[in-house]
């Protein structure tokens, strides 16, 4: 459930995080301050958390916001794990010279702004 091998793939500081939002806390207690995460299973914000299901499911509004959000790391899983069907923004991720997959394994991915630390 959690991203436990991929941690060591993030590094010590890996900046701000488009995270996937079963895994914040993990993050975060993992992380403490090295890292800005986007949201965590503590959000009560309606706005935040569709800003976020936007950029997962990469809708023309969800990646202009990904876009303007600068993330220096994406960590999520590449499918709903309840239901299988996949996120398309790895796809999108992909296709953009401006990303590297530094991680995956187990359906669990880590991709890296290219030019990040």
């Amino acid at each position: 459930m959690f991203p436990v091998d991929a941690m060591t793939s993030l590094g010590k500081t890996p900046g701000k995080i488009l995270n996937h939002m079963q895994w914040g806390g993990y993050f975060l207690w993992h992380l403490k301050d090295a890292a800005h995460i986007y949201i965590d299973g503590r959000v009560l914000d309606r706005e935040i958390y569709a800003r976020y299901t936007n950029m997962l499911w990469a809708t023309p509004p969800g990646l202009r916001l990904f876009e303007e959000e600068h993330f220096d790391v994406v960590a999520i899983p590449s499918a709903n794990r309840f239901t299988g069907e996949k996120y398309p923004l790895p796809e999108y991720l992909e296709h953009s010279q401006q990303w590297d997959l530094v991680f995956q394994q187990d359906g669990n991915l880590i991709y890296r702004r290219k030019g990040s630390n």
